[in-house]
């Protein structure tokens, strides 16, 4: 059953927003607007609700209040609690009475989303009473979808690491799945009965990182009225994983790199070290060696946690994952969404399967949930993916090209600078029509238009593998037309842009770039704005290109 998420929030606007948010999660969200109607729907009887987002700053009954009458009544029902006045008393304040995690406002999306993870994680409930916490079902290696070597590769050393008591880096983009990878990890060890606390250290505020982590003592600062255990004893006898390493501040890397060392922490306030048990693995989007190259990362504690990396290759590296997790995601969303979907068209697969994934799985994971919200039927097509459909077809261009209606049910086909019609590939080079809906001759092959080889030769119909059949030698080479009114002279008529060499290979990106511009150059007579604006790059871009090229240009 899908969970249940009630939001607690006076700001229309606010909850709103929370709502959409809490949706796009896989989420069902329950918004109310006060702190009274929140304690009623939470009496015994009353609606099912499996976590709460609780703003503490309401008229009426505030967030603190709702704390107090709701937690001898619910006492294992995890409170997510938000305010826009962060601060160490008010976090202290709301942890007290009971808060499972506090937050300052803007809060994040990956922010909102790791905390809701953790809240609704097995053992959560039994964690608030203070008891050993309940473990799930460990997660195995293979709840890791994806058939590609890549990835096979990565559930290898996953198998390896868990073996070990070793640190683990795990490097990637952001979206590949890091945090999976790690709770595989834990799974598979022999800490899989203690528990897994993770930290995203760029979520963190930055005043309350230190007290997070390592806990203070009573009295060691203004408010700090009772004593607090930080994440590093709360994962005492199991797995501690540290996200986005590389924000932690210079001073923290300091402490991290003695608890490390000594098996030991200093908590704000005490004056002996805690000792710890715990199991690091720690993981990032950045470069960290670039960043101890700069001087923002110790290199000592860079050494420290890189024994044992594990790169995660982003989904584009793995294309054949794709489907896999499309198909996954597919059937997580329809039972949220109360439909019923078979698949995806064929048309559709091949739009997902080529497309670049610049936000790897997360992104694919909110594509198909806005796809299956969108649709009326019981198939997923390309229509469905409207986002995918724009992002991939500026991808292949040089700046905002109306999408053709029937992108995606077709070939790729390459935008040209001027506001001219797309750019078809052949094999002996680029080609692009004379006006819309015809090619070169005016010719068509099935509705779908023809294509004219660079090398010369008779117009030749796109094939479904995105590629043109094999041009018929002919005497006399093709004449290549312009878009009706973007026509150049005579006397300048352009040559097809190769996109292949003699050998038959691709030609390099920066030759093929060079000649679009000595095109744009010839077309717009040198102006230099006008060239800019069509090509969909800077003026001061273009000019260092130009001078690259010894090419000149006017304004």
């Amino acid at each position: 059953m899908t969970p249940t998420i009630l939001i607690v929030d006076d700001d229309p606007a606010q909850r709103r927003l929370l709502e959409a948010t809490i949706g796009r999660f896989g989420y069902r969200p329950r918004p109310v607007g006060s702190g009274e109607e929140a304690v009623r729907l939470l009496m015994p009887g009353r609606e099912r609700v499996d976590a709460v987002l609780l703003d503490l700053t309401m008229p009426g009954l505030s967030g603190i209040d709702v704390l107090n009458q709701v937690r001898p009544i619910r006492p294992h029902l995890p409170i997510l609690v938000f305010t826009a006045h962060g601060g160490i008393d008010v976090a202290v304040q709301a942890m007290r009475a009971g808060a499972t995690d506090f937050m300052v406002k803007p809060v994040s999306a990956d922010r909102l989303q790791i905390a809701i993870r953790q809240a609704l994680r097995p053992g959560v409930a039994d964690d608030l009473d203070g008891v050993a916490p309940r473990r799930g079902r460990p997660m195995p290696v293979t709840d890791i979808l994806g058939d590609s070597r890549a990835i096979r590769a990565v559930l290898g050393l996953v198998a390896r690491a868990a073996n070990s008591t070793i640190p683990i880096l795990i490097e990637g983009e952001s979206g590949v799945g890091k945090e999976l990878i790690a709770r595989a990890i834990h799974a598979r060890s022999d800490r899989t009965h203690g528990p897994l606390v993770t930290v995203n250290c760029g979520a963190i505020p930055e005043n309350l990182v230190e007290t997070i982590l390592f806990g203070h003592e009573k009295g060691a600062f203004t408010g700090a009225s009772e004593r607090h255990i930080g994440k590093f004893q709360e994962a005492s006898g199991g797995t501690l994983f540290l996200d986005e390493i590389g924000e932690l501040r210079p001073d923290l890397q300091v402490k991290l790199l003695r608890a490390l060392q000594a098996g030991e922490i200093d908590p704000v306030g005490s004056k002996q070290p805690v000792p710890i048990d715990i199991r690091l693995i720690s993981a990032t989007n950045r470069n960290l060696w670039d960043l101890v190259q700069t001087g923002q990362f110790r290199d000592d504690l860079y050494y420290r946690l890189n024994v044992f990396p594990i790169y995660v290759p982003p989904l584009r590296d793995r294309r054949d994952d794709i489907l896999v997790l499309a198909r996954h995601f597919i059937q997580r969303f329809e039972a949220a969404e109360g439909k019923r979907i078979r698949g995806l068209t064929e048309a559709a697969e091949r739009l997902l399967t080529t497309y670049h994934w610049p936000g790897n799985v997360r992104q694919l994971e909110n594509a198909i949930f806005r796809a299956v919200v969108l649709s009326d039927g019981d198939i997923l097509d390309v229509e469905h993916f409207p986002q995918v459909q724009q992002a991939a077809y500026r991808a292949n261009g040089f700046g905002d090209t109306a999408l053709p209606g029937d992108y995606g049910a077709g070939p790729p086909v390459y935008a040209v600078p001027g506001g001219q019609p797309p750019l078809a590939p052949t094999p002996g080079g680029l080609a692009y029509p004379q006006a819309v809906g015809q090619m070169a001759g005016g010719q068509m092959a099935g509705g779908r238009p023809m294509l004219v080889a660079a090398g010369g030769g008779q117009p030749a119909p796109m094939m479904p593998q995105g590629f043109a059949q094999a041009p018929t030698p002919a005497p006399m080479p093709p004449v290549q037309l312009a878009p009706a009114g973007m026509r150049p002279r005579d006397d300048e008529a352009e040559a097809p842009i190769r996109a292949f060499d003699e050998a038959g290979h691709i030609r390099p990106l920066e030759e093929i770039e060079a000649d679009i511009i000595r095109m744009a150059l010839r077309q717009y007579r040198g102006r230099v704005s006008e060239m800019a604006r069509r090509l969909g790059i800077g003026r001061s871009t273009l000019y260092r290109k130009l001078r690259d090229l010894g090419l000149d240009g006017t304004d």
